[in-house]
Parts: C-alpha cells; sequence; structure tokens
C-alpha cells in the first residue's frame, strides 16, 4: 500500500477486520503520510501515528479493536438502569 500525504481525494480504504469477543468488526483504513485512519460506519474514525516496526494492517486492527470496545461501552452504558427515563435519583419513580 503506498503511502498518502495530499489535499486531493485520499485513495479508497482497504478493508479490516477483527472479532472481540464473538462479535464481527469491519472498516477500512487509510494511509495519510505517518498517520493509519480508521473508519467503520456504526463505530466511526480513529486515526494514529504508524511508529517503530508496526504495519500498517497491525495499528488498523488495534484502531478496530478500541472503535469497537468504545462502543460496546457505550452501548451497555445506554442500557444500564441510569439511563431509563422513569429512573430518578434516590430511586423514586414517576
Amino acid at each position: 500500500m503506498t503511502r498518502h500525504k495530499s489535499i486531493e481525494q485520499p485513495p479508497a480504504g482497504r478493508g479490516v477486520r477483527i472479532v472481540l469477543r464473538g462479535k464481527d468488526y469491519e472498516g477500512t483504513f487509510t494511509v495519510d503520510g505517518s498517520m493509519v485512519i480508521v473508519e467503520a460506519l456504526v463505530l466511526g474514525t480513529k486515526r494514529a501515528p504508524l511508529a517503530g516496526d508496526a504495519t500498517p494492517v497491525t495499528v488498523a486492527r488495534l484502531l478496530l479493536a478500541e472503535l469497537a470496545d468504545e462502543h460496546e461501552r457505550r452501548s451497555q452504558d445506554a442500557a444500564s438502569p441510569a439511563n431509563d427515563s422513569t429512573f430518578r435519583i434516590g430511586g423514586a419513580r414517576s
């Protein structure tokens, strides 16, 4: 994969896929200079520098895992009783 650093249209991303806690997650990644950018439709976008001996694919997988973990945590928080519209401080419900 060639590295891209330009204000022109970036190249189409390459696919990346991981399995985290039994769930499949997939997205695309591009390399712009020394930055790896991962995009996933439901999960969002995350970027990190390409440093050391790490390959772009390795960094992309790690970024996708971070996005997936953040998504799972948000989903769990949304399902917690604290986010129930009938929940009130002190346990009183209306």
